[in-house]
């Protein structure tokens, strides 16, 4: 129902504790037929193997976009990396929207590496240009550039957000 009132209500790490109940009427479902009990708890002990397998992997490590959109706050222009930034920097920053190029005299370049690499590297930083200001977090980082003239900036591969 959250999904047809609004197209943001529908983020997968929140809806993950709706598997228990999912868990319990499935167990409650197949009880008629005496098997219930067991599904429930070969269920329960299967995903707290896996949640305990998994809790360490630097892979299903979540992003910290929340610190990134804060760090980026007052910024007019926003270039985000990955492209999939665009969902959770929206969703945290309500006052931008996307837009294919634009012409700027400030950006800020908002970079989230995924934690996929053990340093967290970057690898995205326009040509020829020094940022202003440089704020880094845990695999996020946030480049501030001021331009003498205004620019064009295109969007690319990425997302590219103002306000």
């Amino acid at each position: 129902m959250g999904a047809l009132l609004a197209r943001d209500i529908f983020i997968p790490r929140a809806v993950i504790g709706a598997l228990v109940a999912f868990i319990a009427v499935a167990a409650i479902g197949l009880e008629r037929r005496r098997r219930g009990t067991a599904v429930l708890i070969a269920a329960s002990i299967g995903w707290t193997v896996i949640a305990i397998a998994t809790a360490g992997g630097e892979k299903l490590r979540g992003e910290n976009w929340r610190s990134a959109a804060a760090a980026a706050d007052g910024a007019g222009v926003l270039l985000v990396l990955p492209h999939a930034g665009f969902t959770p920097i929206e969703y945290y920053r309500r006052d931008v929207h996307s837009v294919p190029r634009i012409t700027t005299r400030s950006l800020a370049v908002v970079t989230m590496s995924h934690g996929y690499t053990e340093d967290c590297s970057y690898d995205t930083r326009p040509q020829g240009v020094r940022p202003t200001a440089i704020v880094r977090g845990p695999c996020w980082r946030v480049l501030r550039y001021r331009f003498h003239e205004r620019r064009q900036v295109f969007a690319g591969g990425a997302s590219l957000l103002t306000r």
